[in-house]
């Protein structure tokens, strides 16, 4: 069953990402939809103006979007470099127990006792950090999410306010 998990993995971080290029895809389609539409005019207290702060918001909610995307790929490069790590130390930590020198371990490497110690404990130094790092992107772009969705919330809503509103203000 655990040959399953990196599929889903694998499928659950596709399907991510294109969900977040298709938002960002769409707001900023949005925001060129609705700048082409305006007119230049006066600001002050007018639907134009409610019409202008909603595409700053969308604005916002976008280099927001690409704020989150430079963090999750970042994310994923420490994920890769956290799962190579884990990997290795228990293939060395295995050759280890089992005594002698090897030179089979799939990097074409000569490991001696001595080197193999030294190297499972720098990875027992290296991944605690490298997980706390994921903990700390994964906070992160959580809080870039909900920025961005709610300011794309209250750009799509000042936007439409400002369209519907004209009419009826002039």
């Amino acid at each position: 069953m655990t040959n399953g998990r990196p599929q889903a993995f694998e499928h659950y971080r596709d399907a991510s990402q294109r969900f977040e290029y298709f938002v960002l895809g769409v707001s900023v389609a949005l925001i060129a939809y609705a700048g082409q539409a305006l007119i230049p005019r006066k600001i002050g207290v007018s639907a134009y103006t409610l019409e202008i702060i909603g595409i700053l918001l969308i604005i916002v909610a976008v280099v927001i979007s690409f704020k989150r995307l430079e963090k999750l790929i970042f994310g994923l490069q420490i994920t890769v470099r956290l799962v190579d790590a884990q990997e290795h130390r228990a293939l060395l930590a295995k050759v280890f127990i089992e005594g002698g020198n090897r030179h089979d371990l799939g990097r074409g490497e000569l490991w001696k006792p001595g080197d193999m110690k030294q190297q499972i404990e720098e990875y027992d130094k290296i991944i605690p950090h490298y997980e706390k790092t994921i903990e700390e992107i994964n906070v992160v772009a959580f809080r870039f999410y909900r920025w961005r969705n709610w300011l794309l919330i209250c750009g799509f809503v000042t936007l439409f306010a400002g369209r519907i509103l004209e009419p009826y203000l002039n």
